[in-house]
């Protein structure tokens, strides 16, 4: 089961076959530690890092199932640059919220590309009606490719108020990209960190996360920043989960454990494995397609309730633990041949892995969504 049925056969059959021609890259991608240039401009001319800005900047403005699908379907072929694609598009989401005039400045250019992170390393203040900006951020995934970079800061109110949080755009020309991306997995991703010093942002280039509201009407733009982003990285694991099956079905037909005539397809215990593996994934993949529709349908009325938007963050997490669940039973039962960097699962396996770190799928978000389910008293603005 994919979430690929939300596209068209033309636009499946043009991702599986500039996925095909990842295959032959992976060695490449992971040496880099970044994407190269010209599979940057393959992901650039269909427009997937514009999936989700609005129509009138020259966007896609493509409902979050169709996004999600294309996130899906570029993870299957390459966990690394489904990842940027991810990141690229989601960060562009933020176009739906900014000044229209600063939302036209970066995103007219159909070759646009943007990124960033929203944790708020960043602290701010105001000169005038310009933003200061310093910090510092780890995880800039796909920003040696990106024209504009974002990063989270926090600007303390006056009287003692809360601390503001903003997402500030950055030049290009302000950033400092540090070279420290050696990492377990999504090698290919280029997510080292990047530095700001005193970067003078004008009025309006940002938004308050918190608190800000889309200028622009449309079911995808109420849905909350964390869920979608959510359910953009639970998309991306899915794809790399398909793959994890894929390719040790595939291994299954061939290997022998050492002083068996049987191949590991013919074992009864790996059968079930599989079968298991496939249950676990179809499970997640429903959940997160019932999740994603009734969180449109509540979009669609207006403001998206609790429960609605708790049911995207717990589907998005059970998601991505399901295809961590899978990738271990299945790397445990292809036993040494999986060690090798020649074996696709070497390096589904630490992608699947690395992936799953993210803050808004780490196992540790359970706890919001229980607190909720408890009856005790919780920050929604979390979901």
């Amino acid at each position: 089961m994919s979430l690929t049925t939300a596209l068209t056969h033309s636009e499946l059959e043009h991702l599986r076959g500039f996925g095909r021609a990842l295959l032959e890259r992976s060695g490449e991608i992971e040496q880099l530690r970044r994407l190269p240039r010209d599979i940057v401009d393959g992901l650039i001319d269909p427009e997937v890092f514009r999936t989700f800005v609005p129509r009138q900047y020259g966007g896609r403005q493509r409902t979050l199932q169709e996004g999600m699908a294309v996130m899906e379907e570029l993870g299957y072929w390459d966990g690394a640059v489904g990842w940027c694609t991810m990141i690229g598009a989601t960060t562009a989401l933020q176009s739906a919220y900014l000044a229209p005039e600063h939302a036209e400045r970066l995103f007219s250019d159909p070759r646009t590309v943007v990124g960033g992170t929203a944790e708020p390393r960043g602290r701010g203040h105001f000169d005038g009606d310009d933003l200061i900006v310093t910090g510092r951020w780890a995880w800039g995934s796909g920003t040696p490719h990106c024209d504009f970079i974002g990063g989270g800061c926090l600007v303390q109110g006056e009287d003692d108020s809360p601390p503001r949080f903003l997402f500030t755009f950055f030049e290009r020309s302000q950033v400092v990209l540090h070279d420290n991306w050696h990492s377990g997995g999504l090698r290919g991703s280029g997510s080292g960190d990047f530095e700001v010093t005193e970067a003078r942002i004008p009025a309006g280039r940002w938004v308050e996360r918190l608190e800000d509201r889309p200028r622009c009407d449309d079911p995808l733009y109420r849905f909350p920043h964390f869920g979608l982003l959510a359910m953009g990285v639970a998309a991306v694991g899915l794809g790399m989960g398909r793959r994890v099956i894929d390719e040790f079905v595939e291994l299954a037909s061939s290997k022998h454990y050492v002083g068996s005539r049987r191949t590991l397809a013919q074992r009864q215990t790996v059968q079930a494995a599989v079968a298991e593996a496939q249950a676990r994934l179809d499970a997640a993949t429903t959940f997160v397609r019932s999740a994603v529709d009734e969180a449109w349908v509540s979009a669609e009325t207006g403001e998206m309730s609790t429960g609605a938007r708790s049911r995207l963050r717990l589907a998005a997490t059970f998601a991505m633990r399901s295809v961590v669940q899978v990738t271990d039973s299945l790397y445990e039962m292809s036993g040494s041949s999986a060690v090798y960097e020649s074996c696709p699962l070497e390096r589904l396996f630490r992608d699947v892995h690395v992936a799953a770190t993210h803050g808004m799928v780490a196992h540790r978000t359970y706890e919001l969504m229980g607190r909720l389910a408890l009856g005790l008293e919780t920050d929604v603005r979390q979901l």
